[in-house]
Protein backbone atom coordinates (compact mmCIF):
# COMPACT_ATOMS: atom_id res chain seq x y z
CA UNK A 1 0.00 0.00 0.00
CA UNK A 2 3.15 2.39 1.13
CA UNK A 3 4.22 2.07 -2.46
CA UNK A 4 1.60 2.21 -4.50
CA UNK A 5 1.05 5.79 -2.82
CA UNK A 6 4.61 6.56 -3.50
CA UNK A 7 4.27 5.83 -6.66
CA UNK A 8 0.91 7.65 -7.68
CA UNK A 9 2.76 10.33 -5.57
CA UNK A 10 5.61 10.52 -7.98
CA UNK A 11 3.05 10.27 -11.14
CA UNK A 12 1.84 12.99 -9.90
CA UNK A 13 4.79 15.41 -9.38
CA UNK A 14 6.49 14.24 -12.85
CA UNK A 15 3.37 14.77 -14.44
CA UNK A 16 2.92 18.47 -12.80
CA UNK A 17 6.65 19.11 -13.43
CA UNK A 18 5.93 17.94 -17.07
CA UNK A 19 3.05 20.47 -16.89
CA UNK A 20 4.88 23.61 -15.68
CA UNK A 21 7.49 23.14 -18.20
CA UNK A 22 5.50 22.67 -21.58
CA UNK A 23 3.66 26.14 -19.93
CA UNK A 24 6.99 27.98 -19.63
CA UNK A 25 8.53 26.85 -23.04
CA UNK A 26 4.90 28.07 -24.41
CA UNK A 27 4.98 31.19 -22.72
CA UNK A 28 9.06 31.48 -23.68
CA UNK A 29 7.92 31.05 -27.42
CA UNK A 30 5.19 33.89 -27.03
CA UNK A 31 7.50 36.35 -25.67
CA UNK A 32 10.35 35.59 -28.71
CA UNK A 33 7.28 36.04 -30.98
CA UNK A 34 6.38 39.18 -29.38
CA UNK A 35 9.23 40.71 -29.47
CA UNK A 36 10.36 39.25 -32.80
CA UNK A 37 6.94 41.34 -33.67
CA UNK A 38 8.52 44.58 -31.54
CA UNK A 39 11.12 44.59 -33.45
CA UNK A 40 9.21 44.53 -36.72
CA UNK A 41 7.48 47.40 -35.92
CA UNK A 42 10.32 49.53 -35.23
CA UNK A 43 11.10 49.86 -39.34
CA UNK A 44 9.39 52.98 -38.96
CA UNK A 45 11.41 56.08 -38.31
CA UNK A 46 10.96 59.72 -37.93
CA UNK A 47 13.54 62.31 -37.21
CA UNK A 48 13.88 65.91 -36.87
CA UNK A 49 17.51 68.24 -36.58
CA UNK A 50 18.41 71.74 -36.76
CA UNK A 51 21.70 72.71 -38.10
CA UNK A 52 23.27 75.44 -40.76
CA UNK A 53 23.64 76.31 -44.09
CA UNK A 54 27.53 75.63 -43.86
CA UNK A 55 29.09 76.25 -47.20
CA UNK A 56 26.58 77.78 -49.44
CA UNK A 57 26.90 78.19 -53.62
CA UNK A 58 26.73 80.92 -55.86
CA UNK A 59 27.98 83.37 -52.99
CA UNK A 60 24.47 82.97 -51.36
CA UNK A 61 24.94 83.56 -46.95
CA UNK A 62 24.59 80.58 -45.23
CA UNK A 63 21.91 80.32 -41.54
CA UNK A 64 20.46 78.79 -39.64
CA UNK A 65 18.17 75.70 -41.14
CA UNK A 66 15.88 72.58 -39.94
CA UNK A 67 14.50 69.61 -41.41
CA UNK A 68 12.53 66.75 -40.79
CA UNK A 69 12.20 63.07 -42.19
CA UNK A 70 10.22 59.78 -42.09
CA UNK A 71 10.46 56.73 -43.68
CA UNK A 72 10.49 52.55 -43.73
CA UNK A 73 13.24 50.15 -43.53
CA UNK A 74 12.84 48.20 -46.69
CA UNK A 75 15.97 45.45 -46.35
CA UNK A 76 17.95 44.58 -43.36
CA UNK A 77 20.23 41.99 -42.51
CA UNK A 78 22.35 41.46 -39.56
CA UNK A 79 24.37 44.23 -39.50
CA UNK A 80 23.23 46.63 -42.49
CA UNK A 81 19.87 47.82 -44.08
CA UNK A 82 18.32 49.71 -46.53
CA UNK A 83 15.78 52.37 -45.92
CA UNK A 84 13.64 54.73 -48.13
CA UNK A 85 12.22 58.12 -46.78
CA UNK A 86 10.75 61.50 -47.20
CA UNK A 87 12.93 64.50 -45.72
CA UNK A 88 11.84 68.11 -46.01
CA UNK A 89 14.38 70.89 -45.35
CA UNK A 90 14.42 74.40 -44.56
CA UNK A 91 17.44 77.08 -45.00
CA UNK A 92 17.53 81.03 -45.70
CA UNK A 93 18.54 82.08 -48.80
CA UNK A 94 20.71 85.87 -48.97
CA UNK A 95 22.56 87.67 -50.86
CA UNK A 96 23.62 91.34 -51.83
CA UNK A 97 25.65 92.51 -54.34
CA UNK A 98 25.82 94.64 -57.86
CA UNK A 99 24.51 93.97 -61.12
CA UNK A 100 24.98 95.85 -64.76
CA UNK A 101 21.98 96.48 -66.67
CA UNK A 102 22.13 98.34 -70.19
CA UNK A 103 18.77 100.27 -69.61
CA UNK A 104 20.08 101.39 -65.70
CA UNK A 105 23.82 100.78 -66.06
CA UNK A 106 24.98 99.47 -62.47
CA UNK A 107 22.39 98.67 -59.81
CA UNK A 108 22.83 97.26 -56.55
CA UNK A 109 20.39 94.30 -54.85
CA UNK A 110 19.72 92.84 -51.94
CA UNK A 111 17.84 89.27 -51.89
CA UNK A 112 16.70 87.08 -49.21
CA UNK A 113 14.37 84.18 -48.89
CA UNK A 114 14.71 80.95 -48.38
CA UNK A 115 14.58 77.34 -49.88
CA UNK A 116 12.47 74.36 -49.22
CA UNK A 117 14.44 70.82 -49.97
CA UNK A 118 11.47 67.72 -50.87
CA UNK A 119 13.29 64.86 -51.33
CA UNK A 120 12.58 61.54 -51.76
CA UNK A 121 16.01 59.75 -49.96
CA UNK A 122 17.09 55.95 -49.95
CA UNK A 123 20.33 55.21 -47.23
CA UNK A 124 22.39 52.42 -46.67
CA UNK A 125 22.82 51.89 -43.07
CA UNK A 126 25.93 49.83 -41.59
CA UNK A 127 26.07 48.43 -38.03
CA UNK A 128 29.50 49.32 -36.58
CA UNK A 129 28.84 48.45 -33.10
CA UNK A 130 26.21 47.79 -30.35
CA UNK A 131 25.90 51.70 -30.01
CA UNK A 132 27.07 53.29 -33.64
CA UNK A 133 25.94 53.09 -37.22
CA UNK A 134 26.85 54.72 -40.32
CA UNK A 135 24.87 55.63 -42.92
CA UNK A 136 25.13 57.52 -46.76
CA UNK A 137 22.27 58.15 -49.00
CA UNK A 138 21.00 60.30 -52.09
CA UNK A 139 18.20 62.17 -52.66
CA UNK A 140 15.93 63.09 -55.47
CA UNK A 141 13.24 65.79 -55.24
CA UNK A 142 12.85 69.48 -55.61
CA UNK A 143 13.70 73.04 -54.06
CA UNK A 144 10.60 75.23 -53.71
CA UNK A 145 12.15 78.22 -53.43
CA UNK A 146 10.73 82.09 -52.74
CA UNK A 147 13.21 85.45 -52.57
CA UNK A 148 12.17 88.95 -52.34
CA UNK A 149 15.19 91.27 -54.21
CA UNK A 150 15.34 95.40 -53.02
CA UNK A 151 16.82 96.86 -56.39
CA UNK A 152 18.23 100.28 -56.01
CA UNK A 153 15.64 102.98 -57.87
CA UNK A 154 13.41 100.18 -57.91
CA UNK A 155 10.24 98.58 -56.53
CA UNK A 156 10.89 95.00 -54.55
CA UNK A 157 10.64 92.17 -56.83
CA UNK A 158 9.30 88.56 -55.59
CA UNK A 159 10.31 85.53 -57.00
CA UNK A 160 9.00 81.64 -56.78
CA UNK A 161 10.83 78.63 -57.94
CA UNK A 162 10.73 74.99 -58.02
CA UNK A 163 13.77 73.06 -59.52
CA UNK A 164 15.14 69.74 -59.57
CA UNK A 165 17.35 68.91 -56.92
CA UNK A 166 19.44 66.09 -55.70
CA UNK A 167 21.64 65.51 -52.91
CA UNK A 168 24.39 62.88 -51.42
CA UNK A 169 24.67 62.49 -47.62
CA UNK A 170 26.87 60.71 -45.06
CA UNK A 171 25.72 60.57 -41.65
CA UNK A 172 26.76 58.70 -38.21
CA UNK A 173 23.83 57.77 -35.53
CA UNK A 174 24.41 56.80 -31.49
CA UNK A 175 21.58 54.37 -30.95
CA UNK A 176 20.40 53.37 -27.11
CA UNK A 177 19.50 57.15 -26.31
CA UNK A 178 16.32 56.60 -24.75
CA UNK A 179 13.51 55.71 -27.25
CA UNK A 180 15.75 56.57 -30.51
CA UNK A 181 19.05 57.89 -31.30
CA UNK A 182 20.71 60.81 -32.15
CA UNK A 183 22.53 61.67 -35.19
CA UNK A 184 24.87 63.61 -37.42
CA UNK A 185 24.48 64.68 -41.09
CA UNK A 186 26.42 66.40 -43.75
CA UNK A 187 24.10 66.90 -46.73
CA UNK A 188 25.46 68.19 -49.93
CA UNK A 189 22.62 69.38 -51.73
CA UNK A 190 22.48 70.89 -55.15
CA UNK A 191 19.55 72.79 -57.20
CA UNK A 192 19.72 75.50 -59.91
CA UNK A 193 17.03 78.42 -59.86
CA UNK A 194 17.28 81.44 -61.83
CA UNK A 195 16.19 84.61 -60.51
CA UNK A 196 16.14 88.01 -62.12
CA UNK A 197 19.32 89.57 -60.40
CA UNK A 198 21.72 86.84 -60.04
CA UNK A 199 20.26 84.58 -63.02
CA UNK A 200 21.09 80.79 -63.08
CA UNK A 201 22.86 79.86 -60.14
CA UNK A 202 22.78 77.02 -57.59
CA UNK A 203 21.08 77.72 -53.96
CA UNK A 204 22.32 74.32 -52.72
CA UNK A 205 25.17 74.01 -50.38
CA UNK A 206 26.49 72.18 -47.49
CA UNK A 207 23.76 71.40 -45.09
CA UNK A 208 24.89 70.44 -41.32
CA UNK A 209 21.96 68.59 -39.52
CA UNK A 210 22.03 67.22 -36.09
CA UNK A 211 19.24 65.68 -34.34
CA UNK A 212 17.34 63.00 -32.73
CA UNK A 213 15.36 59.83 -34.85
CA UNK A 214 12.46 57.81 -33.30
CA UNK A 215 11.74 54.03 -34.20
CA UNK A 216 8.51 52.83 -33.75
Amino acid sequence: MHKSVTFIGCLFLTTLLLSISARAKEYSMRAVAQSAEVTQNKDTYFDAGIGAMLVPFASYRGGFSFGIEAGEKVYGRRHSAISVGLGIDYYPVSKSGSATSQQAGSISYRMTGYALPILVKGAYTYELNDRIDVYGGIGLGMIASKVDTSISGFSSVSEQSGSFAFSVYPGIRVTRLGPGALFAELDFLSSSVNYLTTGTANIGGTLFLIGYTIFF
